[in-house]
């Protein structure tokens, strides 16, 4: 899905006593295994990357933790609050060429 949507995979990265960033998923063709999960905050730099551990088997599910190689170069570590569903519109969805069966 990440292949067709990229576009709409986003992040928001917020820290205590810092501005918000808004970033998106992106899928680096580099890594111990060849590749490897980032969030990109800017599309002219490669210093800001915030890459996530293991992300193609950890599961965002709440109570579950992610590791993330934050822009200080440092693992951290988060514990999963909450997933919230996305709201699509029908715009987006027509958008997205998914086909609701009720």
């Amino acid at each position: 899905m990440w292949k067709k949507y990229r576009d709409y995979c986003r992040v928001r990265r917020f820290w205590d006593g810092e501005e918000d960033e808004v970033g998106r998923l992106v899928h680096r063709p580099d890594g111990a295994n060849r590749a490897r999960w980032v969030f990109d905050y800017r599309d002219d730099e490669d210093g800001d990357d915030e890459a996530g551990y293991r992300f193609e088997s950890h599961a965002f599910w709440p109570g579950e933790y992610v590791s993330i190689t934050g822009q200080d170069r440092k693992l951290h570590t988060f514990r999963v609050v909450t997933v919230d569903p996305v709201v699509l519109s029908m715009a987006l969805i027509k958008l997205f060429e998914i086909q609701i069966k009720v």
